[in-house]
Parts: C-alpha cells; structure tokens; sequence
C-alpha cells in the first residue's frame, strides 16, 4: 500500500508541475507577442498567417529563404542594404518565427508552393532572384524548378546538398540523428515551458546563432525558440530532409542561370566537437559539395569565406550583398529564364 501510496503522489507531482509549466508557456509566451510584434505584415493563405517583410524598390526582386531552425530574422543585416538597389523580401516559413503552423508537410516542394503563394497573395511579381540559406537551398533550387519563368536569378549559402547525408562522415550522421531523437523529445516537452527554462537557466547560451546576434535580437531569436511550436517544426523539417533531397535531385540543371555559391570556411563550429574530430576532412567534405552545386549553371561563381560559420548573413554580412550584387548585375531588366 505504502508503495502504490508513493506512486500515487509522484503521479500526481508529475501532473501539477506539467499543469503549472503549460500554464507558465501560455502566459509567457503572450508577453513575447506583446514584446516582440512582427516587424512585417501577416497574410492569410487560407487558415494560417505567414509572416512577411519588405524592403526597398525596383528589380528583379531578392527573396530570402531562411535555413533550418531559422527565419526573417537571420537577415536583419543584408536585408537594409539590399533594399538599397531593389526591392527585397524576406519571410517566415510555417511554423518559426510570427508564422503560424500550416497543415501542409515541410518538403522542399510544400514550401517553394507556399512561397510562390504567398508572394502573389502579397503583390510581389517577378522575376525573383532567390537566396537560400542551407537547407533553405533546397527550397529555393525546387522553386526555380516549378516555376522557372519567375526565376531571374540564384544565390546558395552554404547550402545544403541533396547528397550530403551519404557524403559526410559517418560520424558527422550520427550527430544528426543523436539531434532528432533530442528534438522528438522537446518538441514534446516545449509546450511544459521546458525551453523556456532551459534558456532562463542558462542552458541555450552557447547556441551558434546567438553568439552572432546583438543582444536586442538574442532576446528576438530566443522569443521564438521558446514558441510551443518552434521544436516540433524543426523536428519536421528534419524528417523531411530525405524526401526534399530527392525531389531536389530529380530537378536537374540551372542551365545558365546566373548563380552565386558561397561557403563557410567554418561549417562547422569545432568547440562543439572532441578534440580529436576531424574537422578539417569534414570541411574538405563540405566544400567539395559546395562547388558541385557551383556546377547547376553555367554562369556561375564560387566563393568560400575563411572565419566565417555557416550563418553567413550575420557573419559576413558584405560579402552576402556582394553575393546578391554579382547576380543582380547580371539579371538586371531580364524576365527569368
């Protein structure tokens, strides 16, 4: 008795503090909507809002595709200096940032639909010229692909490769998969508050993408890693990886295309890793991938940045415009191809 007794009361335990932690997100994440608005506007697709930011005039106009795990925010520095020259845009896929979650899966084809979608529903016209953060790569390379004629232009940032998952060291994949069994667990466990107190203990310090952040927009970003919906997003896009890279490869050439690749020469962040991982060979890896893609158009450019980590847009802000320039220059006054 003493011990159904004990399981009882810990049954219990478990479901107050479940109950108060639900009750703590709900209420704190009301306080982040207030303190955070979006900076953009929020169009309806038809049962869910994305999130979208415009800047500047002219074209072809830039669309930004955020990588995995981000959003519009991840450009705050490229996309003021782009506008400068043209019109440029910038979104938030379903689910991160001020978008709400949409029903569709997180393939690379759903998002390039939905982003054409919301581009019409927005105003935006064509020709675009599309820049994608790595696995925002995928995405932008499958929009080029349905909808060619739109299409006046292309810049991959340390972009994701539909081959990578068989290429990378082996080592490298069970880092992968290590971080989608912990995301299967969060995502769970995010709607209790569990991010939200891991980031006030201090646990989310030495995330990568903060360390490149001003401390106004570390506190933007953490807003919207602690959304109920942040991690199980994530979780999707993931678990779509596979089937994104094939239909990527099914896409075939850019033709000539004007394109711009441009590489971390730090992808991977080596205090996150054993003294002994082969950093170096996985980066000879990663950017032999990286002038494969070069290799989509005949009219392309390569380039690889030393000291700068796979979030380009916040490291090397001026190269990325330099980037977006090049082709621009290129695809001035064209119609796509």
């Amino acid at each position: 008795m003493a011990l159904a007794d004990t399981l009882g009361n810990l049954a219990l335990l478990a479901f107050i503090t479940a109950d108060v932690g639900a009750i703590y997100q709900a209420l704190a994440s009301v306080l982040d909507r207030r303190n955070w608005p979006p900076p953009g506007r929020l169009i309806d697709m038809g049962g869910h809002r994305l999130h979208i930011q415009v800047a500047g005039q002219g074209g072809p106009t830039v669309v930004f595709e955020a990588g995995g795990g981000s959003w519009s925010i991840e450009w705050f520095r490229v996309l003021p200096e782009v506008a400068k020259f043209t019109c440029a845009v910038a979104y938030d896929r379903s689910g991160y940032g001020w978008s709400d979650i949409s029903l569709k899966n997180a393939s690379s084809r759903s998002v390039a639909e939905e982003l054409h979608a919301l581009l019409e529903a927005a105003g935006i016209e064509g020709p675009y010229i599309l820049v994608g953060r790595s696995t925002g790569a995928l995405h932008v390379r499958m929009f080029a692909h349905l909808y060619p004629q739109e299409v006046a232009g292309m810049v991959l940032l340390d972009a994701a490769h539909e081959e990578e998952k068989t290429r990378i060291l082996p080592a490298l994949r069970e880092v992968g998969e290590r971080e989608l069994q912990l995301l299967g667990v969060l995502r769970l466990l995010a709607p209790l508050g569990l991010i939200r107190f891991l980031g006030w203990w201090g646990a989310l310090a030495r995330l990568r993408i903060l360390e490149k952040l001003p401390s106004e927009k570390q506190q933007q970003v953490l807003a919207g890693i602690y959304r109920s919906l942040y991690c199980n997003t994530l979780y999707g896009e993931y678990q779509q990886f596979d089937e994104s890279a094939g239909q990527v490869r099914a896409t075939g050439s850019l033709g000539d295309l004007p394109l711009a690749v441009v590489t971390a020469g730090d992808h991977l962040d080596a205090a996150n890793y054993p003294k002994d991982f082969p950093i170096a060979q996985a980066q000879q890896i990663w950017e032999q991938l990286q002038s494969e893609l070069a290799t989509l158009s005949a009219n392309s450019r390569h380039e690889v940045l030393e000291g700068c980590s796979t979030y380009l847009p916040m490291d090397c802000p001026a190269a990325v415009v330099d980037a977006i320039r090049w082709v621009y220059d290129r695809t001035c006054g064209q119609p796509g191809r």
